[in-house]
């Protein structure tokens, strides 16, 4: 956007592409509702990605439609922010988040996490994996095989929902 200086993602256009323009503390403004990215979004810079539910608990009901994403988020870079979107797994999607050893700083918040675990019984995926340290805050994680599967880090859950997974969270060394 030339007025704003913001990038900005429409229906049709690719998360994964704008971010190969983004620069370190740019804000990304996904601008509608819609179905994005079909495949991995991998972030490699520290950018904020805001969607048209930013500020609205993964909770609320008053929350619009949302912008969706079908392949789960993998985040390498520090000081990345996420709010206001609606990860919705399809089947053979492993992890709905996950963070690598370097992501640090990371917030994702009023974000909803859907596995599809009730639909496909698909074991081995998890909401949230961790290597990372992040915090999560208003966000819903529901369907998957595990909330998640937490290896290092620091992960910090405040306000959120954690329902309907076949199994809450679980620590484990690799």
């Amino acid at each position: 956007n030339i007025q704003s200086g913001k990038l900005e993602v429409w229906p049709g256009m690719s998360l994964s592409d704008v971010l190969s323009l983004a620069e370190d503390g740019d804000e990304i403004v996904i601008a509608d509702p819609g179905l994005y990215d079909q495949q991995t979004v991998v972030i490699d810079k520290s950018v904020t990605i805001l969607g048209p539910n930013a500020g609205v608990s993964a909770t609320d009901p008053n929350r619009q439609t949302e912008a969706r994403f079908s392949q789960g988020f993998e985040i390498l870079a520090p000081n990345v922010t996420i709010d206001g979107i609606r990860i919705q797994s399809t089947i053979g999607t492993s992890n709905g988040i996950e963070l690598a050893s370097g992501a640090t700083g990371t917030l994702i918040k009023n974000t909803v996490i859907r596995g599809s675990f009730a639909e496909n019984g698909l074991a081995g995926s998890h909401g949230v994996l961790g290597r990372g340290q992040a915090k999560f805050d208003n966000v819903s994680l529901r369907n998957w095989s595990s909330a998640g599967l937490i290896y290092e880090g620091e992960l910090t859950f405040d306000d959120c929902t954690v329902s309907d997974n076949r199994s809450g969270f679980t620590l484990q060394s690799e």
